[in-house]
């Protein structure tokens, strides 16, 4: 379960990392990206969980193809993330991600929400307390 943690913590680094340059190289009229969770997770009969979250992101010069993810831990020990392909064309879209390993219980769990264009140029970041529901 170390293993897992220590790649979670890593890659969530990484990623506010890139939000820090993304944001400090990109033009002061670019929007950002916008996410935010909707509802609560909902608890899987193997101990994932289902996240909701509302995203929108612009296209890169790439096209219109992104990321999506939520990375969510709770106490004692259960971590997990799940993530998606994002479509960025600047709407809304909405999609439930299966954040796995867990395992999951009834109960708070903090998580972290992205997303973005594969050159970094419109990232949406945010975090939450969130009630894991069966």
């Amino acid at each position: 379960m170390r293993t897992k943690a220590a790649r979670i913590v890593v890659f969530c680094g990484v990623f506010v990392i890139m939000l820090v340059v993304a944001s400090g190289t990109a033009p002061a009229t670019a929007p950002n990206a916008t996410i935010q969770f909707q509802g609560q997770p909902q608890l899987q009969p193997d101990g994932s969980a289902l996240v909701t979250v509302d995203y929108t992101c612009l296209p890169s010069s790439g096209g219109t193809a992104g990321f999506v993810g939520v990375s969510m831990q709770q106490d004692p020990a259960a971590a997990g993330e799940g993530d998606a392909i994002a479509t960025c064309d600047d709407q809304k879209h909405q999609v439930t991600l299966n954040v796995v390993p867990g395992p999951y219980h009834p109960g708070s769990a903090a998580a972290i929400a992205f997303c973005g264009n594969f050159t970094s140029g419109s990232n949406g970041f945010t975090q939450a307390e969130l009630l894991v529901k069966k």
